[in-house]
């Protein structure tokens, strides 16, 4: 009897570190980074920082994309897990907040910039953590 119990308990040990392992390589994507590219920078209007908003890139290739927010009071964004080589890029500018009143005057960007294929903003995504800065032009 004594032999069956040290077997189970051996089996449930034995599966216990199974499941531990797996739980970890699950988690870390099987000894790499689990994120895609990451693409970070400043969003510049009229040659200030962008007040809020948001950007987003768009595969040339398939209809993928990620938006990084604009940080209110400097105009920076970060946009993780990004499609690999080339993108087109829109910029949603700030709207109004419903946290209280704006920090920074508002700012009105030109409608092309809204859609990736009026924008004439693209970029070309590499792996790993890149800083990609956009200027709007008026």
């Amino acid at each position: 009897m004594y032999t069956h119990l040290f077997r189970v308990r051996a089996l449930a040990a034995s599966v216990a570190v199974f499941l531990g392992a797996a739980l970890i390589l699950g988690a870390t994507g099987c000894g790499g980074d689990s994120t895609g590219p990451i693409v970070k920078g400043t969003v510049k209007y009229k040659g200030a920082p962008l007040p809020g908003g948001a950007v987003t890139l768009v595969s040339a290739t398939d209809a993928t994309q990620r938006t990084g927010s604009i940080n209110e009071e400097d105009g920076r964004y970060a946009a993780v897990n990004c499609p690999v080589g080339d993108v087109k890029i829109s910029i949603d500018g700030p709207t109004p907040s419903s946290a209280g009143p704006p920090k920074a005057p508002p700012v009105t960007i030109p409608a092309k910039y809204k859609d990736p294929k009026t924008s004439g903003l693209t970029y070309t995504v590499v792996k790993g953590e890149q800083t990609h800065d956009i200027d709007l032009a008026p």
